[in-house]
């Protein structure tokens, strides 16, 4: 098993944190890190941990993973009511064949 943690966006309205971040998880679940970079840095994403993320997406594209799978995203507002300021979380799946 390869693991690895970040959050997504920091800071922001919870819709504006969702609509960036969904570039950052279809670049993940493509298992396209280069897109994820341009993601990044096009989309102002604040991941804590994005090159973690790409190394993980990296290894295990070349391992042969095909594609990732969401299994779960929300924000801190799903949890405390206040969605005026949010992180975001995700957790998704890659499996090999």
């Amino acid at each position: 098993m390869l693991l690895a943690s970040s959050d997504f966006s920091h800071y922001l309205p919870d819709a504006e944190a969702r609509a960036r971040d969904r570039h950052a998880l279809e670049a993940i679940q493509s298992l396209d890190s280069p897109r994820l970079a341009h993601a990044i840095e096009e989309h102002g994403i604040s991941m804590c941990g994005p090159g973690p993320v790409m190394a993980m997406t990296e290894c295990l594209r070349l391992l042969g993973a095909q594609r990732g799978r969401l299994l779960a995203y929300g924000t801190s507002g799903d949890t405390s009511g206040d969605f005026s300021s949010v992180v975001a979380y995700a957790a998704i799946e890659m499996a090999l064949g």
